[in-house]
């Protein structure tokens, strides 16, 4: 069982790394062929993947869940939740250093913010759930996740203090509260015996928000700010434009995704 488990492990993590380096080759390389040929391996990594779990008496997703719209939502959301929160350690350090003209000292300080925000929306979990629901805190969660970036992507137009520690604070509370409440309604919805790929759930979509973002923000960062600056643009202004840009993207992501799902559900 564990020969076999292992099996899927690798194909899981083989699959997930080449198709995250994929996007990162076709950024710095000239040639596509590298890129496609990555991303070929990591599509037949997954398409294994995938036919072995299927037939895998102890799978490590549980692929027949999936097949559950209210079981995969959440673990959708999760996925694109940690996707857009990850653009605050992506962006906001080289803002307070290059923008806001903060020392190392000051800028740790201020992002300080949104883990202590972490903490705060983690303790507050579990009575929001006891009020609420599970899915409703979730919901709660993502929604001060989006309103803390579409207010982070304000500040090269506002950079008061308080505007930047409160949207931090935000942002991070909205973390806590939603990956708490998610935890509770994946470990919920599966067996006592299945508490362990509960708990491997939950980091496997983290870890693909989190890789994603990694690639994919760094990628549109960099297009966006050399597009700028060859059209003329000071290279301090060029960053502001993408900054604001980045975190307005992905808000919009969390907008449409959760409009998405109201349509459906309606």
């Amino acid at each position: 069982s564990q020969h076999v488990t292992g099996i899927g492990v690798t194909l899981l993590a083989t699959s997930l790394a080449f198709l995250m380096l994929t996007p990162a080759l076709i950024e710095a390389t000239a040639s596509p062929g590298y890129a496609l040929m990555t991303g070929a391996i990591g599509i037949a990594a997954l398409y294994a993947f995938i036919r072995h779990e299927r037939r895998a008496y102890d799978p490590v997703l549980p692929l027949a869940l999936m097949r559950d719209v209210d079981f995969l939502l959440p673990n959708v959301t999760a996925v694109i939740v940690h996707f857009v929160s990850f653009a605050v350690p992506l962006m906001v350090p080289y803002f307070l250093v290059r923008t806001a003209g903060y020392g190392a000292l000051e800028s740790g300080a201020v992002l300080a913010f949104s883990p202590a925000g972490l903490l705060i929306g983690s303790a507050l979990t579990a009575r929001t759930v006891a009020a609420m629901g599970a899915r409703k805190t979730a919901l709660l969660g993502a929604l001060l996740v989006c309103v803390g970036s579409a207010t982070i992507a304000v500040w090269p137009w506002l950079p008061a203090l308080p505007v930047m520690l409160g949207s931090l604070l935000l942002h991070g509370i909205g973390i806590g509260l939603f990956h708490v409440a998610y935890t509770d309604l994946v470990v919920a919805a599966l067996p006592r015996g299945a508490r362990g790929v509960a708990g491997s759930l939950t980091m496997v979509t983290r870890t693909v928000g989190v890789m994603t973002a990694a690639t994919a923000l760094t990628a549109l960062t960099h297009q966006l700010e050399t597009r700028a600056i060859a059209a003329g643009v000071a290279p301090t202004a060029a960053f502001g434009q993408t900054y604001t840009a980045v975190f307005v993207i992905v808000t919009l992501l969390l907008v449409v995704f959760y409009a998405a799902t109201a349509l459906r559900r309606a």
